[in-house]
């Protein structure tokens, strides 16, 4: 697999993250990949998504 630049510092922000909060921000990335393809959030690339739901995560902790 090969892994852009802005994919691997995307991984990296993921990691870094404890795994009660990976699990949130998979959580907002399935909620989101359920809503109705004509949102906005489901013409999100993989990338845009992923750190789309890190942001919400940690929005939610402030």
């Amino acid at each position: 697999m090969n892994i852009n630049d802005n994919e691997l510092r995307l991984l990296e922000k993921y990691r870094s993250l404890d795994t009660g909060h990976q699990h949130i921000v998979e959580k907002f990335v399935d909620k989101i990949l359920s809503q109705d393809h004509e949102d906005y959030e489901a013409s999100l690339s993989n990338e845009e998504l992923v750190n789309y739901a890190i942001e919400l995560e940690r929005q939610s902790d402030a």
